[in-house]
């Protein structure tokens, strides 16, 4: 990171919230949704069973939120984190792993990246109601494939950035919409929704 630097700051993995069940709807994504639902939940609930993990983080003097959010996606990447699918980790096709898992193991996929991040950016200010687990697709492909990619939106001053575990640098969401790609569902710890 350019500049110079606070030192590092420590993170403590915040607590994370349960989300509420969907309610049902006329959907073709709610069923994929609730699984994502209940893939939160499972996630928060084990959470809680872990130590708190600390983590160094080298922040840039005088920071404001932008930075922060650049740093952190700048810092939890595959160059320091690399990527591994579930399946490989963890033996199961899909598995959200908590803050602990992910930091402690040093690897992990992409819904793992984004619920770091989201952890990390809660606990260094961003409030978590402006930060949102995305599940997105480009519109070439059918939802129900295993081709969705999960990320992490955040709203910087009304501009939502995407901190992608497949790209080095954040891009806004009118760069993924035009680029083709939809949104699918969205969940924190205040809202979820079908999209």
């Amino acid at each position: 990171i350019a500049g110079a630097l606070l030192g590092s700051y420590t993170y403590s993995q915040p607590d994370l919230r349960e989300a509420a069940k969907l309610t049902y709807v006329e959907n073709k994504n709610y069923f994929q949704a609730n699984a994502f639902v209940n893939h939160w939940n499972e996630m928060v609930a084990r959470a809680k069973l872990f130590p708190k993990v600390q983590v160094a983080f080298p922040i840039p003097a005088g920071a404001d939120q932008y930075d922060i959010i650049k740093a952190v996606n700048d810092y939890i990447s595959y160059d320091n984190y690399p990527y591994m699918h579930d399946k490989e980790q963890y033996g199961r096709v899909e598995y959200w792993a908590t803050p602990y898992e992910f930091f402690t193991n040093g690897k992990g996929d992409c819904e793992d990246y984004a619920i770091a991040k989201y952890s990390v950016l809660k606990a260094l200010g961003i409030p978590a109601e402006n930060m949102f687990l995305a599940v997105m697709k480009h519109s070439s492909q059918p939802f129900y494939d295993r081709s969705a990619h999960a990320v992490l939106l955040v709203n910087y001053n009304g501009l939502f950035l995407i901190l992608d575990n497949a790209q080095k640098s954040m891009y806004t969401l009118n760069t993924a919409l035009e680029a083709g790609y939809e949104f699918k569902f969205i969940i924190n710890e205040y809202t979820h929704k079908v999209l």
